[in-house]
């Protein structure tokens, strides 16, 4: 009896600590959401979560360990578009046109917390070692399966790369949407004609 006892009270201390962690990494996320990781300190982060810093501690015992696991919550809560899957269209404008469309609606769900993240992530140390070769990694890879689909010669291929990597950019998208009022798909097509017309 005693032993399924201690059992129960191990499940239940093991719940209790799934349970606090996920509220800290959640605090966070809002934080960072909001006012963005840059501002985030580990203080305001307990004081949302409704704990104590050595709690928050006993979790993250830094600020990159904490930061690591805010970025694969929220991008499994929310993943990016996989652009391994646009390889399975071969027609070149097609390809780019579902890219773009599936780029822009992720930027449109979760705005502010690209934004904030964009900006502040080579600005905090404890980001540029994980944020930054994840982020320009996913975008290199975009690029390149973008870029692949279409039969240039090498400097054509790179004056095309050039466009893909505009198009498919935060910035692009905000400029176009946020500033210049254009709807996704206006701004999709509009920049799909500038990557397959180029020359």
């Amino acid at each position: 009896m005693s032993g399924v006892n201690r059992q129960y009270r191990q499940s239940g201390r093991a719940t209790k600590t799934a349970a606090t962690r996920q509220r800290i990494v959640e605090a966070a996320i809002e934080l960072h959401r909001t006012v963005g990781p840059a501002n985030t300190s580990l203080s305001a982060v307990a004081r949302e979560a409704g704990i104590s810093r050595p709690t928050l501690y006993s979790h993250f015992p830094d600020e990159a360990s904490l930061f690591h696991a805010c970025t694969m919550h929220w991008m499994s809560h929310d993943p990016p578009p996989d652009p391994a899957a646009w390889l399975e269209i071969d027609d070149s404008r097609q390809r780019i046109s579902i890219a773009l469309r599936e780029v822009y609606s992720h930027y449109t769900r979760n705005e502010q917390m690209i934004g904030n993240v964009f900006r502040d992530m080579y600005l905090v140390e404890s980001m540029r070692s994980f944020n930054v070769p994840l982020v320009e990694e996913s975008f290199a890879a975009m690029t390149q399966i973008l870029s692949s689909s279409f039969d240039d010669g090498p400097d054509l291929a790179v004056r095309r790369r050039a466009i893909v990597s505009v198009a498919i950019s935060f910035d692009t998208w905000k400029r176009l949407v946020k500033t210049e009022g254009l709807s996704n798909e206006k701004a999709a097509d509009l920049m799909v004609n500038l990557v397959v017309c180029v020359g």
